[in-house]
C-alpha cells in the first residue's frame, strides 16, 4: 500500500492505493472538494457488461469538486457490479454510507450518533449478493461489541475495529490473530477519521 498526494491544476486530493492499482482502494481525501471517503468491497451476485469497474469509480470520486457531487458520482456511474463507500464531508461532520449495485441501484444511508458497522456486505441496499463467514462473523461480532461498549471515543472506535475476540473469523486480521487460528484473509490498513478535530 501507497499513499498518493496529487495535485492536478485546482483538483489536489490524497488517497491509499495498492500497488500497481488506481488510487484508492482503501480510502481518500479531496483537499479541494472538502470530503474524503472510505470504501469496502461488497458481493452483488449480479455483474452487468458494459459496466464501469469499482476502481474506475473510487478514481473518479477524488476528482469531484464536493461531497454532494462525489455521492451522484457513486451513485449514477452504471458500475458493472457494485462497491461501499463511506463519504464524509470535512467543514460539517457528516457521514453517508453508500452501497451500489449494477443497473444503477443504491442506497444512501446518513449516519447519525448511533453507531453503524460494516464488513463487506450490503446492510442498506437489498440486492442478491455473496457473502461470506468473514463478514458474517464481523457483524455478529461488532453487534455484540455495540451492545457493550458504547462507541463514543477514538479509544472505544478502535478497540471496536482491533477486535480479535472471534478467534477464527476477527474483525481485525495481523500476524497474531492468524497465529491463533484466522481463518480469513489480512487486514491491509485501517483508517479512523476524527471530523470533529
Amino acid at each position: 500500500v501507497v499513499l498518493v498526494s496529487a495535485r492536478f491544476g485546482k483538483v489536489e486530493w490524497f488517497a491509499a492505493a495498492y500497488a500497481g492499482a488506481l488510487p484508492t482502494g482503501a480510502f481518500g481525501h479531496s483537499h479541494s472538494g472538502g470530503f474524503g471517503f472510505t470504501l469496502n468491497y461488497v458481493g452483488p451476485k449480479e455483474v452487468v457488461c458494459p459496466g464501469v469497474g469499482r476502481g474506475f469509480v473510487s478514481r473518479s470520486l477524488l476528482d469531484a469538486e464536493s461531497f454532494d457531487e462525489a455521492i451522484s458520482t457513486a451513485t449514477t456511474a452504471k458500475m458493472s457490479a457494485g462497491h461501499n463507500y463511506q463519504f464524509w464531508r470535512s467543514n460539517i461532520p457528516t457521514i453517508h454510507n453508500v452501497e451500489v449495485a449494477a443497473r444503477g441501484l443504491y442506497a444512501v444511508r446518513p449516519i447519525s450518533e448511533e453507531a453503524f458497522f460494516h464488513a463487506n456486505q450490503y446492510e442498506t441496499l437489498n440486492v442478491p449478493q455473496m457473502v461470506g463467514n468473514s463478514s458474517l462473523h464481523r457483524v455478529a461480532r461488532a453487534k455484540e461489541l455495540l451492545d457493550e461498549i458504547a462507541p463514543t471515543t477514538t479509544d472505544a472506535l478502535l478497540r471496536i475495529i482491533g477486535d480479535q475476540g472471534d478467534r477464527q473469523w476477527p474483525i481485525f486480521h495481523d500476524a497474531a490473530s492468524h497465529a491463533r487460528g484466522d481463518l480469513s484473509l489480512w487486514t491491509v490498513c485501517s483508517v479512523l477519521v476524527d471530523l470533529r478535530a
